[in-house]
């Protein structure tokens, strides 16, 4: 997704909320993940856990010294798996 951080702004608002392209970046992917996950194994939660462990596997590998750690990117990533999870089971 290198290509789409260098598209987006540095900061984006949205009905008065201002959001660092970062988070946005780590919300989208933890929606695909999520979503392409849960509909590739038929299972929604499946797809979840696998947006969840990706958020939490990138911030460790950031923490070993490929990045910046923040654990606000893993929760961002999360609940980014969790509305693709939602768009799943409904």
């Amino acid at each position: 997704m290198s290509w789409l951080y260098k598209v987006l702004p540095e900061r984006i608002t949205f009905l008065g909320i201002t959001i660092a392209r970062d988070k946005l970046l780590h919300f989208v992917g933890g929606f695909i993940v999520a979503v392409v996950v849960g509909l590739l194994l038929s299972h929604a939660l499946l797809g979840l856990l696998a947006g969840i462990i990706t958020g939490i596997l990138k911030e460790v590998a950031d923490k070993l010294g490929y990045g910046t750690p923040d654990i606000w990117d893993a929760v961002v990533t999360g609940v980014g798996s969790f509305v693709g999870y939602l768009l799943l089971i409904i």
